[in-house]
């Protein structure tokens, strides 16, 4: 029973909790701009580089659930992981620049 709760934990984290991180991240740094314009000669930069190590931690993160999964062949464990890293990535990259304009940060 502990077991297949992790499982789901693993799974559900990877597919919806890491999209969804990001995508809280993404709103509450672009709601918090001006906040970080008047701190730094260039917030610009800041906040485009700390967004990209995080959208960077949030695949390592899902690839580290999704291969803590119990698969029946490795192959299909390395596909899966290589599936995800493309799907993810475009998911990510899509709801953070929504993310991002709903947060104030499309000009």
């Amino acid at each position: 029973m502990k077991r297949s709760i992790r499982n789901l934990a693993l799974g559900v984290w990877a597919v919806v909790g890491t999209p969804l991180f990001f995508w809280a991240f993404v709103y509450i740094a672009y709601q918090n701009f001006y906040l970080l314009l008047l701190r730094t000669s260039s917030p610009k930069s800041v906040l485009d580089g700390t967004i990209w190590v995080v959208f960077g931690l949030c695949l390592v993160s899902g690839v580290l659930a999704l291969f803590s999964l119990p698969f029946p062949k490795r192959w299909f464990r390395v596909s899966a992981v290589v599936l995800y890293l493309v799907a993810m990535s475009g998911v990510l990259l899509v709801g953070g620049l929504f993310a991002a304009c709903v947060g104030g940060g499309c000009v």
